[in-house]
């Protein structure tokens, strides 16, 4: 569902993405793991076709660069922070319907399954919307959808616990057929979704396996990165 071949990216002299290689079957569930300014977010941005990269990158067999429409219509996409919305829920849900050719009513029974009740939130403005709820909208509009591949980009960041609980449940009713890519630095987020790791670090690949081959006595992403990079002092916050 996803195949990335030699896939490199450079910011003037600084290589964030270094000849990365690697598959993704459909109805996999993967985390993306790695340090702060590993190439996560980047890897991210550039299925979405959002940055121009070197090497093959393509998504359900379409080519990101030649066939960035098609791409695009395959991928929901959630980042730690939704976008500036104007408008209330209601208008919202009309906008993006219309921009992705959906029917409101889905979208509507989607909300609800996620535990978003549209007719009593239908009028507010959306930027009074709390984060979980608008992290809700945002999974909500990509199940609706039905695309078979999410790109989730640190998507519990910024919920409180009780939020966080109830985006996870909703992860996990996500149809199996469905294709996850999660980046995250929650230990907790990654057991919940994942069912295999891939670590970038310093540009690379650097692990492609399962979460407790990795596993120590860690506490959080970065102990357990640092530990099995084997990372001390300084180095500790090297990594790209």
């Amino acid at each position: 569902m996803i195949a990335a071949r030699s896939l490199s990216k450079r910011f003037g002299d600084h290589v964030v993405l270094d000849g990365v290689s690697l598959t993704i079957a459909r109805g996999e569930r993967v985390a993306l793991l790695g340090l702060n300014g590993a190439g996560k977010t980047t890897l991210i941005r550039c299925l979405l076709g959002l940055l121009r990269f070197e090497g093959d990158l393509t998504v359900a067999g379409h080519d990101v660069r030649r066939d960035g429409l098609l791409t695009r219509r395959r991928l929901g996409y959630v980042p730690q922070r939704a976008p500036h919305f104007e408008g209330t829920l209601s208008d919202v849900l009309e906008f993006f319907s219309k921009l992705r050719g959906l029917a409101p009513d889905d979208v509507a029974r989607q909300l609800g399954a996620l535990g978003l009740d549209l007719d009593a939130h239908a009028t507010k403005p959306v930027r009074a919307l709390s984060g979980g709820m608008l992290q809700k909208l945002l999974l909500a509009l990509a199940l609706a959808a039905r695309v078979p591949v999410l790109l989730l980009d640190e998507p519990t960041a910024n919920l409180d616990p009780q939020a966080r609980k109830e985006f996870l449940r909703a992860l996990a009713a996500v149809p199996r057929e469905t294709t996850i890519l999660l980046a995250s630095h929650r230990l907790a987020d990654v057991e919940a979704v994942a069912d295999r790791v891939l670590v970038l670090h310093q540009g690379r690949l650097a692990f492609d396996g399962r979460l407790t081959d990795l596993w120590g006595q860690s506490s959080s992403v970065d102990e357990l990165l640092e530990g099995a990079l084997g990372l001390s002092g300084p180095e500790r916050f090297g990594g790209r």
